[in-house]
């Protein structure tokens, strides 16, 4: 299974709740750049998937595995707030109060292992029936 990378949100600490919309992330992504290049992600995501899925067309001739896809991308993308920074990540942290890549627990990582848990029950019921399932976005 590969898991497509994750947002990271610039200036997390300053945020206290949930993004209502994609909209509200596009704008910090100026020509592709973000900080730390954070705007390359969805251009490699989206590569990924298609290589995923070219892989599964080729497999499906010749009979080998297939690359199963976790993607938990949009789901994250509504989350600056759950990011392990200032106050979340507790006086014992050696983290920048700034970082905006690793994740809290609880937070947005509890769903992507609820996603993970739905995606290999998906895996279990489309084998038995024998229907491919196919990466998209």
């Amino acid at each position: 299974m590969f898991r497509t990378s994750i947002p990271g949100h610039k200036e997390c600490h300053l945020h206290n709740g949930v993004y209502g919309h994609y909209g509200e992330y596009c704008p910090r992504i100026v020509n592709g750049a973000f900080w730390h290049w954070w705007g390359e992600l969805p251009p490699y995501n989206d590569y990924a998937i298609r290589i995923i899925n070219e892989w599964n067309l080729l497999n499906t001739v010749k009979s080998g595995p297939n690359i199963e896809l976790l993607d938990p991308w949009f789901m994250t993308i509504l989350r600056p707030d759950g990011h392990l920074s200032g106050s979340d990540a507790g006086p014992s942290c050696k983290l920048q109060t700034e970082e905006c890549l690793l994740y809290s627990l609880p937070g947005p990582v509890d769903w992507w292992n609820h996603l993970l848990v739905s995606q290999l029950k998906d895996i279990v019921l489309h084998k038995e029936s024998k229907s491919p399932m196919v990466a998209w976005r």
